[in-house]
């Protein structure tokens, strides 16, 4: 029996009327998982995440046994030969990445995932306009498994896709999530401060000569010009046209 093939198991060779294989390994098959195989022609066999049990995953030390079952009536847990058991460790690209959120900011993307099991050396990142037909040809390559796309049009919606890689070459890609990018708030111009008297008290009146946006809340900061530092900007305000006074 030998066990040795590209993200699966491959057992062999044995002359019984059926067998009973088992395999156990890793973090995601800790007890021992049993396979019935009622073919006495086979000489091999292939265990693979489609039988039941669960991810066979590349990088990843897996035990196998199987034993002969010589009756006829299929009784495979009165199974007449002893255990014979292997390790192994199954080589290839990872498994589908799964998990993929996209969470929307200012001009960006925040994509994040989780990490296929076995052994994955990087991630590749696509992204395209909803509207493109087609995927580019370039990929980002990422590291971890969050990523931030920048750059982006606010309000124009994207499509996202990732794939895990290591040495024997890229995993299935994942289910595409979309998103849309907010449109970041423009940023005042020509903006004016003259010194005025309010109520009897003195003041800065705020002005834009050049509106660039129909309303801004206005959360000011004011500083002497010989100290260093700015206070904490204040998040409380209301939306008000400009001009507008700061006491």
């Amino acid at each position: 029996m030998h066990a040795d093939l590209g993200g699966a198991v491959v057992l062999g060779t044995w002359p019984a009327w059926g067998y009973q294989i088992q395999i156990k390994g890793g973090l995601h098959i800790q007890d021992w998982q049993t396979k019935n195989l009622n073919d006495s022609a086979a000489t091999s066999y292939v265990l693979d995440g489609t039988i039941g049990f669960g991810f066979i995953s590349s990088g990843i030390s897996y035990s196998l046994r199987i034993a002969a079952v010589t009756t006829s009536d299929g009784d495979f847990d009165s199974r007449a030969s002893a255990w014979v058991t292997v390790s192994c460790t199954p080589t290839g690209p990872p498994h589908k990445v799964l998990g993929l959120t996209v969470t929307a900011g200012d001009a960006k993307l925040d994509l994040s995932w989780t990490a296929p099991v076995g052994t994955v050396t990087g991630y590749e990142v696509q992204h395209k306009l909803s509207s493109a037909m087609d995927w580019p040809s370039d990929d980002t390559d990422v590291t971890g498994t969050t990523h931030e796309l920048t750059n982006l049009m606010g309000g124009s919606g994207y499509d996202v896709r990732v794939r895990a890689v290591n040495s024997f070459g890229a995993g299935a890609w994942s289910d595409e999530q979309s998103g849309t990018p907010t449109t970041p708030l423009p940023v005042p111009t020509n903006v004016t401060l003259t010194p005025i008297a309010y109520n009897g008290a003195p003041a800065l009146l705020f002005a834009e000569k050049s509106p660039n946006a129909a309303k801004y809340a206005v959360r000011p900061q004011i500083k002497l010009k010989t100290t260093a530092a700015w206070p904490a900007r204040s998040d409380s305000g209301n939306f008000r046209p400009a001009p507008w006074g700061i006491t």
